[in-house]
């Protein structure tokens, strides 16, 4: 597996995650959990009725917080996407790089003497 940053081969995996994560969101949106309850004539029993209609009720709340959250995780993935992006594509040095510039030759002829010099060999 390719690293580049500090990401499996880029930004591609979170990308990935951040759309998994919507078309999931997406998918439970069409179907709501409350609607499963029936009507009360199908259980034969009001209490029985009521408690199911209850339940359901109960879990499309948590799974709309479920969902709130995920669509929190979504975002922060793509604007790390975002931001990966801006700091991987900008011009400029990167994290290691020689301040010097490009092609910079250092030499430490003693302990403590340096001297830096453009280009090779010199």
């Amino acid at each position: 597996m390719g690293h580049v940053g500090l990401f499996p081969r880029g930004s591609g995996a979170l990308e990935d995650a951040a759309i998994g994560i919507n078309t999931t969101l997406n998918e439970l949106k069409a179907k709501r959990i409350d609607d499963l309850d029936g009507r009360k004539a199908d259980y034969g029993h009001d209490k029985l009725a009521e408690t199911i209609a209850d339940f359901c009720d109960r879990w499309e709340l948590g799974v709309e917080h479920l969902a709130t959250d995920g669509q929190e995780v979504a975002t922060r993935l793509s604007q790390s996407v975002q931001a990966y992006l801006k700091v991987v594509v900008a011009p400029g040095p990167r994290l290691g790089a020689d301040r010097r510039g490009p092609g910079a030759v250092c030499r430490r002829p003693g302990p403590t003497a340096r001297t830096c010099s453009r280009g090779r060999g010199r």
